[in-house]
């Protein structure tokens, strides 16, 4: 593998990493990052004998050079995929979700990684089901809950990262009145483009919804059932038919 390859290989593999990490979806977590990474920097981490001998190539005896050893794309484009294909399946399988009788349990294992989370049906606001078009065809679908305190709902921003000043957009006291229009002109246009606002919304994650699940419409009425049990009204209407039968004895 030449040198130029080498690093035309680790230049577009960290531009589709970069891609991955600004679409921000569901592959787009610390974890598939850091493998893409990995796979970007792996032809110069086991070829850093070459490369070392190429950035002293000025020096009367280059550093390096010393092992032959090039990196297969082939070989290593199967290892990689099936690693990434085990620890897919590892991942799904590191979430668990319970329903018991008076809280919802969500769990999460994966690595060191650790997570849990327990909800009381008294505190859930709203069951929302959500099947895209795959989960339809397939047969499963998310339930995710609302909790008054914020639980499952996540504050989401639309348009650019932020304002940016042009050079030269600045007034300033010599500028004439054409001048000075075309600046206001210039500052309002990138305004517009850099424009960003706020919105509330649902968005999934596995360790606070049940996450593409079978059989998601008896999920939803248990859930339905159960926080109608434990809400307040149903509670008070307990509490009412006890308090009458008191009284009729």
């Amino acid at each position: 593998m030449g040198f130029s390859e080498l690093f035309s290989f680790t230049v577009v593999m960290l531009i589709i990493t970069w891609l991955n990490r600004l679409l921000n979806t569901s592959t787009s977590g610390r974890w598939i990052s850091l493998f893409l990474l990995l796979v970007s920097f792996s032809p110069l981490i086991i070829q850093i004998d070459k490369v070392a001998e190429r950035a002293t190539f000025f020096l009367d005896e280059p550093i390096g050079g010393n092992f032959n050893f090039d990196y297969n794309y082939t070989i290593f484009g199967i290892l990689y995929a099936s690693l990434f294909a085990v620890m897919t399946l590892y991942y799904q399988n590191s979430f668990h979700y319970a329903i018991t009788s008076d809280a919802v349990i969500f769990e999460h294992s994966f690595l060191l990684s650790r997570s849990h989370r327990r909800i009381l049906f008294d505190r859930i606001s709203e069951v929302i089901v959500e099947r895209t078009p795959i989960g339809t065809v397939f047969g499963y679908a998310t339930v995710s809950i609302l909790t008054d305190s914020g639980v499952g709902i996540v504050d989401e921003s639309m348009g650019a990262a932020g304002a940016v000043n042009m050079p030269g957009s600045a007034d300033s006291a010599d500028d004439t009145v054409a001048e000075t229009a075309k600046k206001s002109l210039l500052r309002s246009f990138v305004g517009i483009l850099t424009y960003q606002r706020t919105i509330r919304t649902v968005r999934p994650d596995p360790k606070h919804c049940f996450y593409s699940i079978r059989e998601w419409d008896k999920c939803k009425m248990l859930l339905n059932e159960m926080h109608k049990k434990h809400s307040q009204s149903n509670l008070l209407s307990d509490l009412k038919e006890t308090i009458s039968a008191g009284n009729s004895e």
